[in-house]
């Protein structure tokens, strides 16, 4: 995984905490949904993945990608990765 750093100051951190929701939600699609891509979006840092499943729907790179600018995004705002808020609730339209 490689790690985003961001600068972190006062307006940096408000919008680095605006960005980890959708960031999370992007995370949780990539990954195939489910219980994996909610440990995936909630625990970035630790998340592991289950590769006796099926493939996930996006490559391992691209994943690793936005789960590295989550994380960064987690310490900019001042949250621990390991342990981030509920992933924010959107529609699906049925998909997962």
């Amino acid at each position: 995984m490689v790690r985003v750093v961001y600068e972190s100051s006062g307006a940096d951190r408000k919008a680095a905490r605006a960005l980890i929701g959708p960031t999370q939600i992007v995370l949780y699609v990539m990954v195939g949904g489910g219980f994996i891509g909610a440990d995936f979006a909630r625990r970035p840092l630790t998340a592991k993945r289950d590769t006796r499943a099926g493939g996930a729907p996006y490559p391992v790179t691209k994943v690793e990608a936005v789960r590295g600018a989550l994380v960064g995004l987690a310490e900019a705002a001042g949250l621990d990765p390991a342990d981030l808020p509920e992933v924010p609730r959107f529609h699906a339209a049925g998909v997962f």
